[in-house]
């Protein structure tokens, strides 16, 4: 039997990102450790792309059973370009929210339903949308939003940007020496830019998850 305020105790416990406003948040990548530890293959995951028009990604994760029987679907949408990371990797990113919009859906949630990270992707993507759909739009000098590095010579948007890149076709030992070689630079990250953080780490545990089991 699984019992999910079990599941739910063990995110609880994990290292959590804060989000604007104050709230704490549990990443993808480790409610997916904890799914698989305590559910084994009770329930398995897995995703479908709906839509990759080239402009915008729409994929929707499903949990089944051993029989098929679905017990929590979660969607999500990227526009591709919106931000560093949906410039290279808008799939995966997309994967990863649809993942855990399941998760969250199944019981196992990273904090509040919907956090302000996405709530400020919504607002970023409307905002392009708009842009898109002006008949004649007056060139505007975009303001994004820019973390401020603990280091101020360094372009984490750029760094992790290039790191996806980098790992984007490593195998496990270039994942873990990578995971050595960077410790420093991904600490001085997530002071920052946790979000940025939080996409480099899910993005990394992907790619470790896919080496575990066999999919490319």
């Amino acid at each position: 039997m699984i019992d999910i305020i079990k599941i739910q105790s063990a995110v609880a416990e994990m290292d959590q990102v804060t989000v604007k406003g104050g709230g704490k948040y549990t990443q993808v990548a480790q409610r997916v450790e904890v799914f698989r530890k305590h559910i084994g293959d009770q329930l398995g995951m897995e995703s479908d792309i709906v839509v990759d028009d080239g402009k915008r990604v729409v994929i929707k994760a499903t949990i089944k059973s051993r029989d098929g029987f679905v017990v929590a679907t979660g969607w999500a949408e990227e526009l591709r370009g919106s931000n560093p990371v949906n410039k290279m990797a808008c799939i995966e990113n997309t994967e990863t929210s649809a993942y855990g919009r399941a998760l969250a859906n199944l019981g196992i949630h990273g904090g509040e339903f919907a956090s302000d990270n996405e709530i400020d992707k919504a607002k970023r993507n409307e905002k392009i949308i708009d842009e898109r759909d002006a008949e004649a739009p007056e060139p505007k000098a975009a303001t994004p939003a820019t973390p401020t590095p603990a280091n101020a010579d360094v372009d984490w948007s750029k760094w992790v940007n290039d790191q996806m890149n980098h790992l984007k076709d490593a195998n496990k030992i270039k994942l873990l020496m990578w995971s050595k070689k960077t410790q420093k630079q991904r600490e001085d990250l997530k002071e920052a830019d946790r979000e940025l953080s939080a996409t480099l780490g899910d993005f990394y545990q992907q790619k470790y998850d896919e080496q575990n089991t066999g999919e490319r």
